[in-house]
């Protein structure tokens, strides 16, 4: 389970006169306009809140469209999963021990962790043989943390990178020039593993 190396805060309910769990979008530290998600991870977010008069809340949280996400609750803290890339709304109502009930909705954008790999495989005759020539774009949608990367020509294995950080909206990779046998086909495939996602 991924969990945001800064803590979270999700929405805000409000006490008011008029309505007295009026829930109200919370200021956040960052990643909630709209709340970004991995697919294939869960990310944990906290309910911030204002309580009057001493009166605990409990939490309900539905999510509009779950082939996207799904959210389960455990008293203020939020588990949403990741399915499948699309946009959808998470819908929380507080209720207060009088049963009055509020409701807040929030964004949910759920993409891949990272996109790209091999965009051109191709064997080369040079004057001295001939040459493996690869091209890989990877661009990261989230923070990675300890990020391992390998390169597997015609199913095993080539060679492998490892970085320890790879930012947000950022891009590895370029074109390579490998040594290769005297043959002139090759098929490149490409994985990538990582330890954790920050949001610091």
């Amino acid at each position: 389970m991924i969990r945001p190396h800064l803590p979270l805060a999700l929405l805000l309910f409000a006490i008011g006169c008029d309505s007295p769990l009026a829930p109200e979008l919370c200021a956040s530290p960052r990643g909630l306009n709209p709340l970004e998600i991995p697919i294939g991870h869960a990310v944990e977010v906290e309910v911030c809140h204002y309580v009057a008069a001493g009166d605990d809340l409990t939490y309900t949280a539905t999510s509009s469209d779950t082939d996207v996400f799904t959210v389960t609750v455990s008293g203020k803290r939020l588990r949403v999963t990741g399915h499948s890339a699309g946009t959808a709304e998470i819908r929380v109502t507080a209720t207060d021990s009088r049963g009055r009930t509020g409701t807040a909705t929030h964004e949910v954008v759920a993409m891949p962790p990272w996109i790209g790999g091999i965009t051109a495989c191709t064997v080369e005759e040079t004057d001295d043989g001939y040459e493996l020539w690869t091209d890989e774009r990877v661009y990261y949608n989230f923070h990675l943390v300890e990020v391992y990367d390998s390169l597997f020509v015609n199913g095993e294995l080539y060679a492998s990178g490892h970085t320890a950080w790879r930012p947000k909206g950022s891009y590895s990779g370029g074109f390579a020039r490998w040594p290769w046998q005297q043959q002139r086909s090759a098929k490149c495939t490409y994985k990538l593993v990582f330890h954790n996602i920050s949001w610091s």
